[in-house]
């Protein structure tokens, strides 16, 4: 079964940003669940670092501050050790 959307066309796939707001401070990481990254493509023309913390919050981080590329580089780094 194809999932079709209105007037029975098929549902096409984002392609958009999933991030519409991008913190750069002000957030507290806490423990963090994991760190998704989507590298740009044809829906959104800049990488994205999604932040999920362990009591469910997620936030889009801005991938050109240093703090976040450490955090995405130590995460990176103790998910590879597994």
């Amino acid at each position: 079964m194809l999932p079709f959307g209105q007037a029975g066309f098929p549902r096409a796939r984002e392609l958009r940003c999933k991030c519409l707001k991008v913190f750069s401070s002000g957030i507290l990481p806490g423990p963090i669940a994991s760190v998704d990254f989507i590298p740009e493509g044809p829906h959104c023309v800049r990488p994205e670092v999604i932040l999920t913390r362990k009591d469910g919050k997620q936030f889009c981080m801005n991938t050109t501050m240093p703090w976040v590329q450490r955090i995405i580089q130590r995460f990176t780094k103790r998910n590879s050790n597994l």
